[in-house]
């Protein structure tokens, strides 16, 4: 099925960016990767969401991320991409929509840890050779 969705779409722009995207970032993903790519699926880059609203993944998970999903030797899209720099989402909530305050209060100190969150993940991205895009998806909070 992806195949052919994959095919009418490069048939309609054939300078199109295909990308397979999620925010699994779990052995699934990897294994529907390794299945489309089996089943002749051409896919252009590998798309990784990475909505943080329960805190900042840290270098060590971006980096096994990169390292796992690299082994397909395609670029690699972070895109979707959202660091709070207000209320964290609680850990033990398991759909992202399932979580919504009436505010998103933000402090001083909160948008020093953002920014430093922020910098910190894109100099890890960047610096990685097969990451080609990175999508910030907000401005703010509220409503992410």
């Amino acid at each position: 099925m992806k195949r052919k969705k994959f095919a009418k779409t490069r048939e309609c722009n054939p300078g199109a960016t295909l990308l397979l995207n999620d925010f699994n970032t779990t052995i699934n993903y990897e294994i529907l990767i390794d299945g489309c790519l089996n089943a002749g699926v051409q896919i252009d880059a590998i798309g990784i969401q990475s909505h943080q609203h329960q805190g900042y993944w840290g270098r060590e998970k971006l980096e096994e991320i990169l390292e796992r999903f690299s082994h397909f030797g395609l670029p690699i899209h972070f895109t979707e991409n959202s660091l709070l720099s207000g209320h964290i989402m609680p850990s033990e909530i398991g759909d992202l929509n399932d979580y919504q305050i009436p505010d998103w209060p933000s402090t001083p100190e909160d948008e020093e840890r953002q920014a430093k969150e922020v910098e910190e993940m894109y100099s890890i991205l960047f610096k990685h050779p097969q990451v080609e895009a990175v999508t910030s998806w907000q401005f703010s909070d509220d409503g992410a």
